[in-house]
């Protein structure tokens, strides 16, 4: 019997090859990983702060719709807030945990706790609120006429917050 000889292309790898490998996908990973952490952190705030808006602007609808008081009232060490838009029995406030986005979430908030959205759709006074987590931050504000947006993040009402 004579022995299979083994073609050059059924060879395995060498070490220097394996090791350039694990070389380039730890080069890799040490670029990846903050860009991940990163991506994560303004994820979590700019779903929080859609969720708010979102909320905001249908307690001023529903306000105006069913000519009653709207309130949204926040949570700060909770990072919650409590709404009471309900449409259909049991008429129990709805309660929204800001930390199904990520834990490290934080909320700062001027002017109180509470947002009352009137029949008219106003607000009985404006607030401003950041939603941070770690150095990323994102305001909003709620302005007496009872419309919520965006804030620029450096206006001094964000920043000092």
């Amino acid at each position: 019997m004579q022995a299979a000889s083994v073609s050059s292309s059924a060879r395995g790898f060498t070490l220097v090859e394996t090791m350039a490998v694990v070389a380039v996908g730890a080069i890799l990973a040490t670029i990846a990983i903050p860009a991940y952490r990163d991506w994560m952190t303004h994820s979590a705030v700019n779903n929080a702060v859609a969720t708010i808006m979102s909320h905001l602007k249908q307690g001023r609808n529903m306000a105006m719709a069913e000519n009653r008081n709207i309130t949204v009232s926040f949570d700060l060490p909770a990072v919650q807030f409590t709404y009471d838009v309900y449409t259909y029995a049991p008429k129990q406030p709805q309660v929204v945990d800001l930390k199904q986005f990520s834990k490290y979430l934080a909320l700062r908030k001027n002017n109180g706790t509470t947002v009352v959205f009137t029949s008219s759709g106003a607000v009985q006074g404006a607030m401003t609120m950041k939603v941070l987590e770690r150095n990323y931050y994102r305001c909003i504000t709620v302005n007496t006429i009872g419309r919520s947006y965006i804030s620029d993040p450096a206006a001094a009402t964000c920043v000092n917050l």
